[in-house]
Protein backbone atom coordinates (compact mmCIF):
# COMPACT_ATOMS: atom_id res chain seq x y z
CA UNK A 1 0.00 0.00 0.00
CA UNK A 2 2.83 2.41 0.88
CA UNK A 3 4.58 1.61 -2.41
CA UNK A 4 1.39 2.32 -4.33
CA UNK A 5 0.96 5.62 -2.50
CA UNK A 6 4.56 6.58 -3.26
CA UNK A 7 4.01 5.78 -6.93
CA UNK A 8 0.94 7.97 -6.99
CA UNK A 9 2.85 10.88 -5.43
CA UNK A 10 5.66 10.47 -7.97
CA UNK A 11 3.14 10.63 -10.80
CA UNK A 12 1.73 13.81 -9.29
CA UNK A 13 5.11 15.51 -9.19
CA UNK A 14 5.72 14.69 -12.85
CA UNK A 15 2.43 16.33 -13.85
CA UNK A 16 2.85 19.52 -11.79
CA UNK A 17 4.18 21.66 -14.65
CA UNK A 18 0.99 21.33 -16.66
CA UNK A 19 -1.48 21.09 -13.80
CA UNK A 20 -3.37 24.27 -14.64
CA UNK A 21 -4.32 23.07 -18.11
CA UNK A 22 -8.02 22.15 -18.12
CA UNK A 23 -7.27 19.22 -20.42
CA UNK A 24 -4.68 17.81 -18.00
CA UNK A 25 -6.04 15.05 -15.77
CA UNK A 26 -5.31 15.08 -12.03
CA UNK A 27 -2.89 12.34 -11.03
CA UNK A 28 -5.44 10.65 -8.75
CA UNK A 29 -9.07 10.87 -7.75
CA UNK A 30 -10.12 13.03 -4.78
CA UNK A 31 -10.79 9.87 -2.77
CA UNK A 32 -7.31 8.49 -3.50
CA UNK A 33 -5.75 11.85 -2.65
CA UNK A 34 -7.55 11.95 0.71
CA UNK A 35 -6.60 8.36 1.56
CA UNK A 36 -2.99 8.79 0.45
CA UNK A 37 -2.41 11.84 2.62
CA UNK A 38 -4.69 10.94 5.53
CA UNK A 39 -7.00 13.91 5.03
CA UNK A 40 -10.50 14.41 6.36
CA UNK A 41 -13.29 13.01 4.19
CA UNK A 42 -14.91 16.40 3.55
CA UNK A 43 -11.73 17.54 1.76
CA UNK A 44 -12.47 14.92 -0.90
CA UNK A 45 -16.00 16.32 -1.26
CA UNK A 46 -14.60 19.81 -1.87
CA UNK A 47 -12.02 18.54 -4.36
CA UNK A 48 -14.76 16.72 -6.23
CA UNK A 49 -16.56 20.05 -6.80
CA UNK A 50 -13.56 21.63 -8.52
CA UNK A 51 -12.99 21.75 -12.26
CA UNK A 52 -10.58 19.24 -13.81
CA UNK A 53 -7.69 21.70 -14.15
CA UNK A 54 -8.22 23.00 -10.62
CA UNK A 55 -8.08 19.47 -9.24
CA UNK A 56 -4.79 18.90 -11.03
CA UNK A 57 -3.37 22.19 -9.73
CA UNK A 58 -4.26 21.21 -6.17
CA UNK A 59 -3.46 17.49 -6.17
CA UNK A 60 -0.55 17.11 -8.58
CA UNK A 61 2.13 19.08 -6.67
CA UNK A 62 3.80 17.00 -3.96
CA UNK A 63 2.12 17.35 -0.57
CA UNK A 64 4.23 16.73 2.51
CA UNK A 65 2.00 16.28 5.54
CA UNK A 66 4.46 14.56 7.89
CA UNK A 67 5.02 17.62 10.10
CA UNK A 68 1.87 19.52 9.20
CA UNK A 69 -0.47 20.27 12.10
CA UNK A 70 -3.35 20.89 9.71
CA UNK A 71 -2.83 19.09 6.37
CA UNK A 72 -6.41 19.86 5.32
CA UNK A 73 -5.58 23.53 5.79
CA UNK A 74 -2.69 23.20 3.32
CA UNK A 75 -5.05 21.78 0.71
CA UNK A 76 -7.57 24.56 1.35
CA UNK A 77 -4.77 27.09 0.84
CA UNK A 78 -4.06 25.57 -2.57
CA UNK A 79 -7.75 25.67 -3.45
CA UNK A 80 -7.85 29.36 -2.54
CA UNK A 81 -5.07 29.99 -5.06
CA UNK A 82 -6.96 28.41 -7.97
CA UNK A 83 -10.63 29.14 -7.17
CA UNK A 84 -12.14 32.66 -7.09
CA UNK A 85 -14.21 33.79 -4.12
CA UNK A 86 -17.47 33.28 -6.06
CA UNK A 87 -16.63 29.61 -6.54
CA UNK A 88 -15.33 29.08 -3.02
CA UNK A 89 -18.46 30.52 -1.42
CA UNK A 90 -20.40 28.01 -3.51
CA UNK A 91 -18.18 25.25 -2.09
CA UNK A 92 -18.77 26.67 1.40
CA UNK A 93 -22.54 26.49 0.89
CA UNK A 94 -22.52 22.96 -0.49
CA UNK A 95 -20.01 21.29 1.81
CA UNK A 96 -21.89 22.62 4.87
CA UNK A 97 -25.36 22.08 3.34
CA UNK A 98 -26.41 25.58 4.36
CA UNK A 99 -30.05 26.57 4.53
CA UNK A 100 -31.62 28.77 1.87
CA UNK A 101 -31.90 31.62 4.36
CA UNK A 102 -28.13 31.61 4.83
CA UNK A 103 -27.59 31.56 1.06
CA UNK A 104 -29.95 34.50 0.81
CA UNK A 105 -27.92 36.42 3.40
CA UNK A 106 -24.63 35.58 1.73
CA UNK A 107 -25.95 37.08 -1.49
CA UNK A 108 -25.89 40.53 0.13
CA UNK A 109 -22.17 40.41 1.03
CA UNK A 110 -19.18 41.82 -0.80
CA UNK A 111 -16.25 39.62 -1.91
CA UNK A 112 -14.20 41.00 1.01
CA UNK A 113 -16.94 40.06 3.47
CA UNK A 114 -17.28 36.59 1.96
CA UNK A 115 -13.55 36.04 2.36
CA UNK A 116 -13.90 37.01 6.02
CA UNK A 117 -16.80 34.58 6.50
CA UNK A 118 -14.65 31.72 5.17
CA UNK A 119 -11.47 32.84 6.95
CA UNK A 120 -12.04 30.57 9.95
CA UNK A 121 -12.51 27.56 7.70
CA UNK A 122 -14.35 26.39 4.61
CA UNK A 123 -15.81 23.49 6.57
CA UNK A 124 -17.83 24.26 9.69
CA UNK A 125 -16.58 21.59 12.07
CA UNK A 126 -18.37 19.86 14.95
CA UNK A 127 -21.54 21.91 14.61
CA UNK A 128 -25.04 20.53 15.17
CA UNK A 129 -26.42 23.48 13.21
CA UNK A 130 -23.90 24.64 10.56
CA UNK A 131 -26.39 27.18 9.20
CA UNK A 132 -26.60 28.81 12.62
CA UNK A 133 -22.82 28.99 12.86
CA UNK A 134 -22.63 30.49 9.37
CA UNK A 135 -25.20 33.16 10.27
CA UNK A 136 -23.18 34.05 13.36
CA UNK A 137 -20.06 34.43 11.20
CA UNK A 138 -21.98 36.65 8.78
CA UNK A 139 -23.28 38.87 11.58
CA UNK A 140 -19.80 39.33 13.03
CA UNK A 141 -18.30 40.09 9.61
CA UNK A 142 -20.97 42.66 8.73
CA UNK A 143 -20.33 44.45 12.01
CA UNK A 144 -16.60 44.51 11.39
CA UNK A 145 -16.79 45.27 7.65
CA UNK A 146 -19.81 47.45 6.78
CA UNK A 147 -21.31 46.82 3.35
CA UNK A 148 -20.54 49.53 0.74
CA UNK A 149 -22.98 50.45 -2.04
CA UNK A 150 -21.14 48.43 -4.66
CA UNK A 151 -19.29 45.21 -5.19
CA UNK A 152 -21.67 42.62 -3.79
CA UNK A 153 -21.63 39.01 -4.89
CA UNK A 154 -24.98 37.79 -6.17
CA UNK A 155 -26.03 34.17 -5.74
CA UNK A 156 -28.40 33.89 -8.65
CA UNK A 157 -30.26 30.73 -7.73
CA UNK A 158 -29.75 27.00 -7.44
CA UNK A 159 -29.33 24.80 -10.48
CA UNK A 160 -28.58 21.09 -10.34
CA UNK A 161 -28.33 21.26 -6.55
CA UNK A 162 -25.94 24.18 -6.19
CA UNK A 163 -25.83 27.94 -6.40
CA UNK A 164 -24.61 29.88 -9.39
CA UNK A 165 -22.73 32.98 -8.33
CA UNK A 166 -21.71 36.15 -10.12
CA UNK A 167 -20.31 39.52 -9.07
CA UNK A 168 -22.12 42.75 -9.64
CA UNK A 169 -22.38 46.24 -8.25
CA UNK A 170 -25.35 48.52 -7.74
CA UNK A 171 -25.68 51.36 -10.22
CA UNK A 172 -27.63 54.60 -9.94
CA UNK A 173 -29.27 56.59 -12.70
CA UNK A 174 -26.06 58.51 -13.40
CA UNK A 175 -24.36 55.37 -14.73
CA UNK A 176 -27.20 54.14 -16.92
CA UNK A 177 -28.59 50.68 -17.48
CA UNK A 178 -26.42 49.33 -20.25
CA UNK A 179 -24.43 46.69 -18.38
CA UNK A 180 -26.42 43.52 -19.08
CA UNK A 181 -23.37 41.43 -18.21
CA UNK A 182 -23.76 42.53 -14.59
CA UNK A 183 -27.37 41.33 -14.40
CA UNK A 184 -28.05 37.98 -12.66
CA UNK A 185 -28.84 35.20 -15.12
CA UNK A 186 -32.33 34.50 -13.77
CA UNK A 187 -33.28 38.18 -14.07
CA UNK A 188 -31.95 38.33 -17.63
CA UNK A 189 -33.98 35.25 -18.54
CA UNK A 190 -37.15 36.78 -17.07
CA UNK A 191 -36.55 40.07 -18.90
CA UNK A 192 -36.10 38.35 -22.24
CA UNK A 193 -38.93 35.85 -21.78
CA UNK A 194 -41.53 38.33 -20.50
CA UNK A 195 -40.34 41.48 -22.23
CA UNK A 196 -39.66 43.36 -18.99
CA UNK A 197 -38.28 46.87 -19.11
CA UNK A 198 -34.70 47.45 -18.00
CA UNK A 199 -35.67 49.39 -14.89
CA UNK A 200 -37.83 46.47 -13.78
CA UNK A 201 -34.84 44.15 -14.10
CA UNK A 202 -32.84 46.59 -11.97
CA UNK A 203 -35.48 46.33 -9.25
CA UNK A 204 -35.45 42.52 -9.41
CA UNK A 205 -31.67 42.34 -9.10
CA UNK A 206 -31.75 44.38 -5.90
CA UNK A 207 -34.14 42.02 -4.14
CA UNK A 208 -32.84 39.31 -1.86
CA UNK A 209 -32.33 35.90 -3.43
CA UNK A 210 -35.48 34.46 -1.84
CA UNK A 211 -37.61 37.46 -2.87
CA UNK A 212 -36.32 37.38 -6.45
CA UNK A 213 -36.86 33.66 -6.84
CA UNK A 214 -40.39 33.95 -5.39
CA UNK A 215 -41.37 36.69 -7.84
CA UNK A 216 -39.83 34.93 -10.84
CA UNK A 217 -41.52 31.66 -9.89
CA UNK A 218 -44.92 33.37 -9.59
CA UNK A 219 -44.63 35.17 -12.93
CA UNK A 220 -43.22 32.17 -14.77
CA UNK A 221 -46.54 31.34 -16.44
CA UNK A 222 -47.50 34.94 -17.24
CA UNK A 223 -48.25 35.45 -20.92
CA UNK A 224 -50.07 38.00 -23.12
CA UNK A 225 -49.97 40.76 -20.51
CA UNK A 226 -50.15 44.36 -21.72
CA UNK A 227 -47.88 45.68 -18.96
CA UNK A 228 -45.65 42.83 -17.69
CA UNK A 229 -43.37 45.23 -15.78
CA UNK A 230 -46.39 46.57 -13.91
CA UNK A 231 -47.50 43.06 -12.99
CA UNK A 232 -43.99 42.22 -11.74
CA UNK A 233 -43.89 45.38 -9.62
CA UNK A 234 -47.24 44.44 -8.12
CA UNK A 235 -45.78 41.07 -7.06
CA UNK A 236 -42.67 42.78 -5.68
CA UNK A 237 -44.74 45.17 -3.56
CA UNK A 238 -46.55 42.18 -2.06
CA UNK A 239 -43.37 40.59 -0.67
CA UNK A 240 -40.93 43.48 -0.13
CA UNK A 241 -41.06 45.79 2.87
CA UNK A 242 -41.56 49.54 2.45
CA UNK A 243 -38.04 50.34 3.64
CA UNK A 244 -36.61 47.90 1.07
CA UNK A 245 -38.62 49.51 -1.71
CA UNK A 246 -37.49 52.98 -0.66
CA UNK A 247 -33.84 51.90 -0.70
CA UNK A 248 -34.26 50.38 -4.16
CA UNK A 249 -36.04 53.51 -5.44
CA UNK A 250 -33.24 55.74 -4.12
CA UNK A 251 -30.50 53.50 -5.52
CA UNK A 252 -31.96 53.11 -9.01
CA UNK A 253 -32.64 56.82 -9.41
CA UNK A 254 -29.32 57.92 -7.93
CA UNK A 255 -31.02 60.15 -5.32
CA UNK A 256 -28.94 61.87 -2.64
CA UNK A 257 -29.18 61.31 1.10
CA UNK A 258 -31.37 64.38 1.71
CA UNK A 259 -34.06 63.03 -0.58
CA UNK A 260 -33.78 59.61 1.06
CA UNK A 261 -34.20 61.18 4.48
CA UNK A 262 -37.31 63.03 3.31
CA UNK A 263 -38.78 59.83 1.91
CA UNK A 264 -38.28 58.11 5.24
CA UNK A 265 -40.29 60.87 6.94
CA UNK A 266 -43.31 60.16 4.76
CA UNK A 267 -46.13 57.97 6.09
Amino acid sequence: AQAAAALKITECVEQTAVANNESEAPCMTPTEFVETHGLEAWVGDVLGMLHRGQQAAVMNPQLNTERARNPSGIVMSRIKQVAPVEQRIELFIRVNDLAEGVVDRLSTLTPQQLEAVMESGLKIQKAVNPSGVAMKRITEVVRALPTPRTGRVALVGRREGHSQITSYGCRGRDRGYDDYGAMPADVLAAMEDLGLEQWCGEVLRRLSLWQRQTVIREIGTMRSVRNPSGVVMSRIRSIAKVDELISIFVDINGLDRNVKAQLWELT
